[in-house]
């Protein structure tokens, strides 16, 4: 049973330590779903959503119920003076007695707009555009999410690749170390050959543990943008193994880029809102239709010539009735108020277009910006390719010439440092490729969908 327990103890602790695989579709879906950035951002779009329907509720006509029931105690009462009509002749004096306990009235109204000077259509598409420019909005912080995940996966790979160099580098001087303290052994090589030798191989460890130490930070950035615990231990499926040049695009339009996109909102946005105030200037019509009921009053008094008293009557309001009111309002004068909000609606939309001008200038100028850092990245590149191949040859034709005692230590050496530089430049200019790619995707609007 104890042998069990461990056995059990054992392959948790397997499966815990076994690393999560991850691509960089993965990780970019788990920046999305993780970041409260985005979800405010969905929730605003959800809220415009709203908005549309509520303006669209304004076409709809309004029903309300009223209702009031009143109860007074005391009677109110009151007495008229004798009138003299004629000699001889006079109305004598009267009391009269009005009772309102338990009086009610109830009613219902149907209220439809039937012109509202365009109001009602413009702050209606208001809505709608104001809806649209959330959504692009959610696109475009989704857009910057995709970017630091982006380049924090590939900062990790270039981590990665930089350490395996850092190691092949100490292993080669580690390497040279063994043959070189042999060699000093039976006096073919100075104790000074092997001071240098380890000197360099005591700097090259000291570099793999600051590559390694590099690994797991740019992991811990990484676990934190995709919403995993930061010590996690996981592994990235790409490499510079199979690395891939990424292809440039250019199917787009200006349309599409989202920060062209919001000006052009913008304007729509202005040139409603134009309609809109002009529409508090117009005339405007409604009609209501109600019915209601009506239950109150009672009365007592004295008659007209014998004073005797009239008994309590029935209910002098007691029944329901039908009621149409159609209202017209027209604006008449309002010294100049109305035309200096309309030349201030026109004055936004101006200013609107010019933005937009401004903007559609600086996104040439971004888009060229980003394809000459594409084109000096893929020529980097291909330069540090041929560094390689030559770095390879010289590292092998000095090794060969150490060996047969034709070439000094100190040469060697710089052949080996040569070829980690080369290898370490080759790795970043691959990464800096992809990085230009993405910052051109962009600058370009290709990142920006509204589902990923």
């Amino acid at each position: 049973m104890k042998q069990l327990s461990i056995l059990i103890v054992t392959i948790l602790f397997t499966i815990s330590l076994k690393a999560q695989e991850l691509d960089i579709a993965t990780c970019r879906n788990m920046a999305l779903k993780q970041n409260k950035q985005i979800a405010i951002a969905e929730a605003q779009t959800r809220e415009a959503e709203l908005a549309v329907k509520e303006a669209k509720s304004n076409f709809l006509p309004n029903i309300s119920a009223n209702a009031l029931y009143l109860h007074n105690s005391e009677e109110l009462e009151a007495a008229t003076p004798d009138l003299p009509i004629a000699q001889g002749l006079t109305i004598p004096s009267m009391g009269i007695g009005i009772g309102l306990q338990n009086s009610f009235n109830a009613s219902v109204s149907v209220t439809q707009p039937l012109y509202m000077g365009g109001k009602i259509i413009s702050g209606t598409k208001m809505a709608e555009i104001g809806s649209e420019i959330y959504s692009i909005n959610e696109a475009r912080r989704k857009d910057e999410i995709i970017v630091e995940c982006d380049q924090a996966y590939w900062n990790c790979i270039m981590a990665t690749e930089l350490a395996k160099v850092a190691s092949k580098y100490k292993e080669t001087l580690t390497k040279l170390l063994n043959d070189v303290t042999k060699a000093e052994k039976v006096g073919m090589k100075s104790k000074n050959d092997l001071l240098k030798v380890q000197v360099q191989l005591n700097q090259a460890s000291l570099n793999e543990h600051r590559a390694y130490n590099g690994i797991k930070v740019a992991k811990m950035n990484l676990c934190r943008i995709i919403g995993v615990d930061i010590n996690s231990n996981i592994t990235l499926t790409e490499g510079i193994e199979n690395y891939d040049t990424p292809e440039i695009n250019n199917s787009y339009t200006f349309a599409e880029i989202p920060e062209i996109a919001i000006l052009n909102k913008r304007i729509e946005l202005q040139k409603e809102s134009l309609k809109f105030t002009r529409s508090d200037y117009l005339p405007s019509a409604a009609a209501t239709v109600g019915y209601g009921y009506t239950n109150a009053l009672t009365l007592k008094g004295t008659t007209l010539f014998t004073k005797t008293l009239i008994p309590e009557s029935e209910r002098l309001l007691n029944g329901g009735s039908m009621s149409a009111i159609a209202t017209l309002k027209i604006p008449i004068f309002h010294w100049g108020e109305g035309r200096n909000k309309v030349k201030q609606a026109k004055e936004q939309i101006k200013i609107a277009e010019l933005e937009l001008a401004h903007a559609n200038d600086m996104i040439n100028l971004n888009i060229q910006v980003a394809l000459n850092r594409i084109d000096e990245a893929s020529q980097l590149k291909t330069m540090c390719k041929s560094a390689i191949t030559q770095a390879d040859e010289n590292l092998r034709v000095s090794t060969n010439h150490y060996k047969a005692g034709m070439e000094p230590l100190s040469d060697l050496l710089e052949a080996q440092t040569v070829w980690q530089k080369a290898y370490n430049d080759y790795i970043c200019s691959c990464i800096e490729e992809q990085l230009a790619h993405l910052n051109y995707l962009k600058v370009t609007g290709q990142l920006w969908t509204k589902e990923y």
